[in-house]
């Protein structure tokens, strides 16, 4: 026979649940009901856990020696599409049975108001790395995922990523600079036959000079950290970290028998640079 839910039974109910953060099953044991009653009852009280709660629940539940696979070694733990026939066909069928469902109709890309966040706010809209705490931490978590898969890729596959990325950055650059518009004036001026925009590996040259093997490079003041202006030993981490590029770029250049030849933007702005850079394109 059913038995009703008493106003007491009811307040224990919702401190073991609401207060205590307890599970069904749990609570089941407690008030020797079933496991459906006691989530029947939750669901029709109202009653709701917090989300730290359901956290907690979650862990206590099914972690460690509670959970499914504790022990055990999953199938595909160290496969990839790469190294494996079988994980390579389940996502090929997988994908194609996703392209077959675009085209039909069946499923539908999650754009407009069918993106679950249309018409919302997202929780962290105007939040930075500074202002908020959970930002940070989710930034720090991914910078440190990010470093341990790089370090596992061979050195090979790394000089592959670089390239990838330097071509993609080259395709996306598509407004330049001022002091590289005025560069480019002075070249065809002096007549040089030159290349903007040259990928050399994983660098990008602003102007290639093929019959001098010169690279020519417009520096901001401020992004490059011009010495008469700015002290290096005072410079922030953006200053420092372009320094640092500059310095593997002229090596890797250096390496290969092309000179590099740098333009700082205050010269380019007063002309000196014009003087200096027919000098040594020897015009």
């Amino acid at each position: 026979m059913r038995k009703k839910w008493g106003k007491d039974e009811i307040e224990l109910l919702r401190r073991l649940y609401e207060i205590d953060g307890m599970g069904w099953t749990e609570i089941a044991g407690i008030l020797c009901r079933s496991k459906c009653s006691v989530h029947a009852a939750c669901k029709k009280f109202g009653f709701r856990h917090t989300k730290e709660q359901e956290r907690a629940l979650r862990s206590r539940i099914h972690g460690g020696e509670n959970n499914g696979m504790w022990g055990k070694r999953g199938p595909n733990l160290g496969l990839t599409k790469e190294t494996s026939d079988r994980i390579r066909a389940a996502a090929s069928r997988q994908s194609q049975t996703k392209k077959s469902m675009y085209r039909s109709g069946a499923l539908q890309r999650p754009v407009g108001d069918r993106n679950g966040m249309w018409g919302k706010t997202s929780w962290r809209k105007g939040q930075t790395k500074e202002s908020n705490d959970k930002v940070r931490r989710a930034a720090l978590k991914c910078s440190e995922t990010k470093k341990k898969s790089w370090k596992k890729l061979s050195e090979q596959e790394k000089e592959r990523r670089r390239r990838v990325w330097a071509a993609q950055s080259r395709r996306c650059r598509k407004k330049r600079t001022s002091i590289e518009l005025v560069v480019d004036s002075w070249l065809q001026e002096m007549g040089i036959d030159f290349q903007t925009q040259v990928q050399m590996g994983r660098w990008i040259a602003d102007f290639y000079i093929p019959s001098l093997s010169v690279v020519v490079e417009c520096d901001g003041d401020y992004w490059h950290c011009n010495p008469v202006r700015y002290d290096a030993a005072s410079a922030n981490s953006v200053q420092k970290k372009n320094m640092d590029r500059d310095r593997r770029k002229d090596a890797f250049l250096g390496g290969r028998g092309i000179r590099v030849v740098h333009l700082w933007e205050r010269d380019i702005v007063s002309e000196t640079a014009k003087i200096f850079l027919a000098r040594v394109l020897g015009n």
